[in-house]
């Protein structure tokens, strides 16, 4: 049984794709609500008939206190996402506290360590949720490079901020990879790129995020694994 034990409150909703929208929230009527990038709440549905009338998404925002951001992708057949697409500025829904713990290490191993970011599709939503925490910070990794997979350019999620932070920061990169686009960035699946980047070698005090599709995930893994790089180098998040 999901204790919801937060009301949130919709303040502004944003068409990201043809397919994903971004639902800006406030905490209202609670304590604060704060938490580390990376972490998930479940939302209630009540109004779904399901067995499971609840869906946990990654927090797309820093915390601040008292406002989150969800980003999330509408599945036509599915049970939450057609109603959560419905609701408008001003709807009240209820929310877990939030969970998980797919979460950066210390700020002395950050400041010391290079990462991978590697994602598919929303999967990008814990990202953005790190990348904003450690510029408020003023956390600066050696390097962080952000791999993002989709199909087509209007599929590609916080596009202008993503290129606006790899034109400011200097640890900060930024590859978009199209599969179903003939446009002039990278090309193809994910895999060869960061497999390129990092030339089937272990590099020393670097860490691999991932987050996305199951097979995305898995193939990451795997390929990773064969590599070399161990668990404790290897955090993932599954989104289907």
């Amino acid at each position: 049984m999901q204790d919801f034990i937060h009301q949130a409150k919709i303040t502004e909703i944003q068409n990201l794709s043809p397919s994903v929208k971004s639902f800006k929230f406030q905490i209202i009527q609670s304590s604060e609500f704060n938490y580390e990038a990376g972490q998930f709440v479940i939302v209630s549905f009540p109004e779904i008939n399901h067995s499971f009338p609840y869906r946990s998404y990654s927090l797309a925002s820093a915390s601040d206190g008292s406002n989150f951001e969800l980003c999330v992708v509408l599945k036509p057949t599915g049970h939450a996402s057609p109603v959560l697409f419905e609701k408008k500025a001003g709807d009240v829904l209820q929310v877990t506290k939030p969970l998980g713990n797919f979460c950066l290490p210390d700020e002395e191993t950050i400041q010391k360590s290079s990462f991978y970011f590697i994602c598919t599709g929303t999967g990008i939503a814990p990202f953005r949720a790190m990348l904003q925490a450690l510029i408020r910070k003023n956390i600066k990794p050696i390097k962080l490079t952000l791999y993002f997979g989709a199909r087509k350019e209007e599929d590609i999620l916080y596009r202008e901020e993503m290129e606006k932070l790899a034109s400011t920061l200097d640890w900060f990169h930024y590859v978009p990879v199209l599969s179903q686009s003939n446009w002039n960035g990278a090309k193809g699946y994910v895999h060869p790129h960061y497999l390129n980047e990092i030339d089937n070698k272990i590099l020393a005090d670097t860490y691999f995020y991932i987050c996305g599709w199951s097979e995305m995930v898995k193939e990451t893994k795997n390929n990773l694994k064969a590599i070399g790089y161990s668990r404790k180098q290897i955090k993932f998040e599954l989104f289907d």
